[in-house]
């Protein structure tokens, strides 16, 4: 490029005075240039917003020297200019904060508008009718944060464009959210982050971001920057700079004229390293390793690098050099293979670019080829009745929900992609949390897999998963949109699995197959319309048996088809038995979906236990009885938990409930707070102050608090706050983190911290009362029993002294003793459900044949065949005990259980037995029965196909 074109800079001004605009400072900025020989130049901001080739009369460098000054017209012209190619240097900030406007007195600052439903607009570019500008690191707000900082800001380690300190002084300093710093090649990075002077661990003040996207070069300009499926942010090519400090405390500090030209030097010359290094974090064994860079120039010309690529280990060093020539307004990429299979270790690949001899940029990366994981069964997280075991001592789980700590600043399209996503994982920044949380007393991590192209995540999730084995952390992993028993794809988990050894890392400490899922099966009612008339029929032999039980009619549409209930669970009314009937329906309907799912999930990875977060407990709620027999642990969440001593006696009660009910260890798998305002819905904003409304951290923190001691006092097994992250979330518009986005700990995450420490230190206490709940004593099912009565009977029971045990109503029932009563306390007949007893047929398999043939199934026999051996497992939901005298029963024999069997609830058990098969029988019907000849559990059909 023409070094005129590279001296020129434009400084936006505007004469008649933007509210808070400093005139003084930016005349000293203009003055810091021109002694270097820049040629400087000043542009008001209504001319650059009246331009209407920006790009071109602007130049290559706007400077915003006050950008909290900047008016809210300038939003439109501003995009335009950076998406022609632009780049800009924001000094100060947060741009578009506030709603300054244009006025009839000149440019003025306005009071933010009243929103909807009495919240408030997190910042100006949220008033309706405002254009959107996305800046990474820049604007709107949620992309940046304040802190206060009182120490020297130092040069960023591993940057070639500033090297030096301003010293230390009481200031405010804006810093933007962190991105990924171009660790690892073939990524297919959106941006690229380059700190240059660091507020200690709490942010960049001085930062450049780069941008990847594409686009193309036209006569008159730049395309606007597009590629499908992602929010367009600046042009491909794009460049822009912050310095987190106004333009008078720059100018004003020693170094600070440095730092500024600095920037701007490197600004105008326009060549970066995008990314660089090795095409994978964990090199897998008997694959070689590939290098390479992708160079970013931001010019309008071509211009010759080189670049220079060391690979160090122990004991090991090879260099290699390349020219290079990058294309303008482009990404240009070069890879060679290393040539040689490595030994098993940790390495490292440092990417230098050279420019006219000298170094500009360079990108350090840390990669492993690593060994087979060869693990011992000690390494597994186990579980042994209702404690969480490993290595033979009892574990508990002392979690927290993690995103890395940039996270709440992404656009929902990025957002959505997940945290693994090649794009967004960076290794640096997880370093980062990991170590903070590790502080923290924090063992487990539970996090999800929101990409689904494993392509885009393999090489992260075992990069992630190999640091925290190395800080002694577990991980709890869903991948909810393969694993969702309804939904599940065997083929997506198997390959999960396999391609990345994922059978054998003990750092998975557990499945998490179905994301809040518990009310979901409520809440989905009409995609079960055809299974609700199919288990009517099966269970009450007709509708209209079914009708005459319940005592009121079925719900149907204006057509007359049957329709789901609707909202049934919310009274205890004249339908009362129906709404049992179809509770009991939904936990039938769960089980069938987790026993298959969850069987085939073990066969492809059997060393890690299953469970899920069943979000909060809610009239809804089925799944808690519906699916215990399958997982190993349960993970209710606690978002219902009222912030008061009866929410707080509620979910102490819910906790003993649970772990009764299941057997299994109680992990409390998502609470939290979000102080800036009602999720989904609404902002609570102190918008002067850039801050959560006065009360709302403290209000987090009590109620913080209230579940610590709820967890404490019930002896949980674990907890997992949401989350680790904090800053505004856009996806969710909330900020629920324990840590600040700068680093600082909130008040909650510090009193978290004292309360791992006593959590699981005490063994479960002895019940010196027992309370009896029963689930159908109200359609409100566990939600009703635990936070409405079991709240005052556990408040009641600790009051005198006590510690409480909790039992369900009937389990002291076995399949010979129990009353014969209907589902809800309708109408009994031998054809409806009973009220004790439920179980479930999970697969027949014949004898010497490892097929599991499920409900539905076709079984092909040979000609002739009279006579099948099966075996069949079964597994009991209900309250009552079943005897051996239960069997499983056909018209044409039975399966019997071993002699002195006693299967309690959530047992599982294989029945045996031969069947007469008559000629021309086309299917076989087994149904669970007592002895006494009472039908329970839904039929179990199999079809048989004579060869």
């Amino acid at each position: 490029m023409p070094d005129k074109q590279r001296q020129t800079v434009t400084i936006l001004y505007e004469h008649d005075q933007l509210p808070g605009y400093d005139r003084d400072s930016a005349y000293a900025i203009a003055r810091q240039l021109e002694d270097c020989g820049y040629l400087v130049r000043f542009l008001g901001v209504e001319v650059f917003a009246a331009l209407k080739n920006v790009f071109s009369y602007a130049g290559y460098l706007l400077i915003i020297p006050s950008a909290e000054t900047m008016p809210l017209e300038l939003i439109t012209p501003l995009r335009n200019y950076l998406e022609r190619g632009g780049r800009a240097l924001f000094l100060g900030g947060p741009l578009f904060y506030d709603n300054i406007r244009k006025t009839e007195k000149g440019y003025e600052k306005l009071p933010m508008p009243e929103a909807p439903k009495n919240s408030m607009y997190i910042d100006a570019t949220f008033i309706p009718g405002v254009p959107r500008l996305v800046i990474e690191g820049v604007t709107p707000s949620y992309k940046n944060y304040t802190v206060d900082y009182d120490g020297p800001l130092t040069s960023s380690e591993g940057q070639h464009i500033w090297d030096g300190e301003l010293a230390a002084a009481p200031r405010r300093v804006q810093c933007p959210s962190a991105r990924p710093r171009g660790d690892g090649y073939r990524k297919d990075r959106r941006h690229r982050y380059i700190p240059i002077a660091d507020a200690g661990e709490k942010g960049a003040a001085a930062f450049i971001m780069l941008n990847g996207l594409r686009g193309q070069p036209r006569m008159e300009g730049y395309s606007h920057a597009e590629r499908p499926g992602f929010v367009k942010n600046t042009c491909f090519g794009g460049a822009v700079g912050g310095i987190g400090l106004s333009a008078a405390e720059l100018m004003a500090a020693d170094g600070g004229g440095e730092l500024f030209k600095a920037m701007v030097g490197t600004l105008l010359r326009g060549v970066y390293l995008f990314e660089a290094g090795t095409t994978e974090y964990r090199v897998r064994c008997g694959k070689k390793v590939t290098l390479g860079a992708r160079v970013l120039n931001t010019t309008l010309y071509f211009e010759e690098t080189s670049l220079r690529f060391t690979i160090r280990g122990e004991g090991y060093e090879r260099i290699f050099e390349r020219d290079l020539l990058a294309a303008p307004y482009n990404l240009t990429p070069l890879e060679f293979p290393l040539g040689e299979e490595l030994a098993y270790g940790n390495y490292t690949a440092t990417t230098e670019l050279l420019y006219k001899g000298e170094v500009i940029d360079s990108i350090v990366q840390e990669f492993a080829f690593d060994a087979p994981l060869c693990p011992q069964p000690d390494e597994f997280l186990r579980v042994e009745g209702e404690y969480f075991m490993l290595g033979g001592k009892r574990w508990t789980a002392k979690g927290m929900n993690y995103w890395p700590h940039f996270y709440p600043s992404f656009e929902n399209d990025d957002y959505w992609c997940g945290w693994l996503d090649s794009s967004f994982y960076s290794p640096r920044d997880l370093e980062l949390d990991l170590r903070r949380m590790k502080s923290f007393g924090i063992n487990l991590l539970l996090t999800r897999i929101d990409g689904y192209e494993h392509s885009r995540i393999s090489d992260s999730l075992r990069d992630f998963l190999a640091r925290c084995r190395a800080h002694g952390m577990k991980v709890m992993l869903a991948y909810p949109n393969a694993q969702a028993p309804a939904d599940y794809c065997d083929a997506a988990f198997r390959q999960l699995v396999y391609e990345n050894g994922l059978q054998n890392d003990p750092t998975i400490a557990a499945w998490d197959i179905a994301w809040e899922i518990g009310p979901h099966y409520g809440g989905m009612r009409q995609l079960w319309r055809d299974d609700w008339v199919a288990w009517l029929e099966d269970r009450y032999g007709s509708i209209e048996a079914a009708e005459e039980s319940w005592g009121c009619g079925i719900d149907r549409t204006v057509d007359g088809l049957i329709r789901d209930p609707g909202n049934i669970f919310d009274s205890d009314g004249p339908e009362r038995v129906k709404a049992m009937a179809y509770r009991r329906f939904l936990e039938t309907l769960a089980d069938r979906h987790w026993s298959y799912a969850v069987r085939a999930m073990r066969k492809i990875d059997p060393n890690h236990l299953y469970t899920y977060r069943q979000s909060s407990l809610s009239k809804l709620d089925i799944a808690f009885l519906g699916t215990n027999r399958h997982t190993d642990f349960v993970c209710p969440e606690g978002y219902h938990i009222a912030n008061s001593e009866e929410g707080y006696a509620g979910a102490c009660f819910s906790t003993e409930a649970l772990r009764h009910i299941s057997g299994q260890p109680v992990l409390w798998a998502e609470f939290g707070y979000s102080p800036c305002g009602k999720m989904w819905t609404r902002v609570y904003w102190d918008h002067d102050n850039r801050t959560f409304l006065p009360g709302e951290e403290d209000y987090q923190t009590e109620y913080m608090g209230r579940i610590n001691r709820m967890l404490i006092d019930s002896h949980a097994d674990g907890a997992a706050p949401w989350w680790w992250c904090g800053g505004f979330r856009l996806a969710e518009l909330a900020d629920f983190g324990y840590m600040g986005p700068d680093g600082t700990p909130r008040k909650c995450l510090r009193e978290y911290a004292e309360t791992l420490a006593i959590l699981g230190r005490d063994e479960h206490p002895a019940h010196d009362v027992i309370i009896t709940i029963d689930p159908e004593a109200s359609p409100k099912g566990i939600y009703g029993a635990c936070m409405e009565e079991g709240a005052r009977l556990w408040s009641e029971a600790r009051a005198d002294g006590n510690y409480p045990g909790v039992v369900l109503r009937g389990e002291d029932y076995t399949s010979d003793t129990c009353p014969n009563e209907a589902v809800g306390g309708g109408i009994w007949t031998n054809d409806c459900p009973h009220r004790w007893l439920e179980g479930a047929i999970d697969f027949v398999s014949l004898s010497g044949c490892s097929i599991e043939y499920i409900d539905g199934d076709t079984i092909e026999i040979e000609p002739g065949c009279r006579r099948l051996i099966l075996s069949a497992q079964a597994g009991n939901n209900g309250a009552a005990s079943w005897t051996d005298g239960v069997r499983i029963v056909s018209d044409f024999g039975s399966l019997s259980l071993p002699a002195g069997s006693e299967v309690r609830r959530n047992g599982t058990v294989t029945f045996t037995g031969t069947l007469e098969i008559p000629e021309g029988a086309d299917r076989i019907k087994l149904r669970l029965e007592t002895s006494g000849g009472v039908k329970f559990g839904s039929s179990f059909t199999l079809l048989l196909e004579h060869k």
